[in-house]
């Protein structure tokens, strides 16, 4: 599985039009980055090399994490409120990749 690639990211967000491209990556790349720091892991798209003991091939629930994050972050560039009170991204988010953490001791 690879990483989500610039057009499924506009599909999942439902956007047709080319011209947040560029901001589009950003936000796939920050997704990525983000849930490798939350996992203690590095992502990689084919295959794990010998030297990384703990990095992970992307799976569906990794890709499906990273389009969520993404696409929330492209919907709501700013803090998200409700009723004055902080919203926090979607617990389905947590779901996808915690079975994937690697929690330090």
């Amino acid at each position: 599985m690879a990483l989500p690639t610039i057009e499924e990211l506009k599909t999942h967000i439902n956007l047709d039009h080319d011209e947040d491209n560029a901001l589009l990556a950003t936000y796939a790349n920050a997704a990525k980055t983000t849930i490798e720091s939350h996992l203690n892991r590095k992502l990689y798209n084919d295959s794990v090399p010998d030297s990384d003991s703990n990095g992970i091939v992307v799976n569906d629930a990794i890709k499906v994490a990273i389009l969520m994050l993404a696409g929330h972050w492209y919907d709501n560039r700013e803090a998200v409120t409700i009723n004055g009170n902080a919203s926090v991204l979607p617990l389905a988010y947590q779901m996808l990749i915690n079975p994937y953490r690697i929690i330090p001791i």
